[in-house]
């Protein structure tokens, strides 16, 4: 489950203000916004965590503050982490790995304006869901895909699937990584791409558009079939595929198209896959945890405004502090000076104390040893 907080003492209601207010502040040194404008933000977050369920509010803001660092506008950030929390929560992953990867797929698309973070967040749900793994790898590796292919043309659907596709087919996260980036570097080669063009297997259409990906390995799986392994290793040597990670990826590829087709259709941005995953993926102590989220909510806003007045109070601690150690060259021997009178006038008290209890003890010794006062006892 998300983690939350068990502290609704005064002093955990301060902790945890501290540790949000020093995260704005953070936020603030890249979103240089005015003072109001960081306090509005600050109800925002809160706001996101609480609609979102996830009741360690006090931790948003440097997850908001790592998706700032890649976007570097605020606006979009905000975007972006309202999708990474509502992810999180459905994918139980961690909120910082959702947000990373839907910003570093943003950066990687060239911060193109094609993609809702909705929309990248919905393609990497439907890859987990049809590929093998947990979120975290799905979130870590499809970002790497796309920057890799970048110039290649491939959307981000496509590496969504090809990744999904890979995974499902046997071979590790790291694995299906490496062998689609390989095929990449294999394919963007001018020579390779001139070597396909002669057979018949184009990687653009009419309009210098790239074609889809399924085309493609679907018209490389027509050349291929009927081969022996190495006929197959002939032909692909021919057209200058000589990596063998780049040979065994499309061995990957058309082994099963009817499967990549359909992968890669379910790869689609507009349905609701997050939504989808939050919903199967309710449990029992989900209200619960909304609840803390509502507690906490609370907390925060409680120490919103207990934080001027102690603020207040420590700076002048600190400025009474500082005004001795700036001035300790002349308060020390004061101090010391002082003490000695202090010592001086205790000690003359206690002598003077001790010589009079002991001047009525001699008196009163010599009162009751009288003559006078012997007779009237008897």
């Amino acid at each position: 489950f998300p983690s939350h907080d068990r502290s609704v003492t005064m002093g955990g209601i301060v902790t945890k203000s501290v540790e949000f207010e020093t995260g704005l502040a953070k936020v603030n040194t890249t979103a240089g916004l005015t003072e109001e404008g960081l306090a509005g933000l600050g109800d925002r977050l809160r706001g996101y965590g609480t609609d979102a369920g996830y009741a360690n509010l006090s931790a948003i803001p440097e997850a908001f503050d790592k998706i700032l660092g890649i976007t570097n506008d605020v606006a979009k950030s905000e975007d972006i982490l309202q999708v990474a929390l509502k992810g999180a929560a459905a994918g139980f992953a961690d909120v910082n790995t959702v947000g990373s990867a839907l910003s570093n797929a943003m950066g990687s698309l060239g911060g193109s304006s094609e993609y809702t973070a909705e929309q990248i967040g919905n393609i990497l749900f439907a890859a987990k869901r049809v590929g093998a793994g947990d979120l975290q790898q799905f979130a870590q590796e499809i970002p790497q895909l796309v920057a890799s292919s970048r110039n290649l043309g491939v959307t981000l659907e496509e590496n969504a699937g090809l990744f999904a596709y890979f995974t499902a087919a046997g071979n590790g996260a790291a694995e299906s990584t490496t062998l689609i980036k390989n095929l990449f570097t294999a394919l963007g080669k001018n020579d390779v791409r001139q070597a396909f063009k002669g057979i018949g297997v184009d990687f653009q259409d009419a309009t210098g558009k790239a074609r889809p990906m399924i085309e493609i390995v679907g018209e490389l799986q027509t050349l291929l079939a009927g081969k022996s392994v190495d006929e197959k290793a002939s032909i692909l040597d021919s057209l200058g595929l000589r990596d063998a990670q780049a040979n065994q990826a499309i061995s990957v590829l058309i082994n099963d198209t009817a499967k990549l087709r359909e992968v890669l259709k379910a790869m689609n941005g507009d349905v609701d896959e997050i939504g989808k995953a939050f919903g199967n993926s309710e449990h029992t102590m989900r209200e619960f945890i909304r609840l803390l989220g509502y507690i906490n909510n609370a907390a925060l806003t409680l120490g919103s405004f207990i934080l001027p007045p102690l603020n207040i109070a420590i700076i002048g601690l600190n400025t009474g502090f500082e005004l001795i150690g700036n001035n300790l060259f002349w308060i020390a021997p004061l101090v010391v000076f002082l003490g000695g009178v202090y010592l001086a006038l205790s000690i003359k008290i206690a002598m003077a104390t001790s010589a009079g209890w002991w001047q009525a003890y001699r008196d009163w010794d010599i009162l009751i040893s009288s003559p006078n006062c012997l007779k009237k006892s008897k």
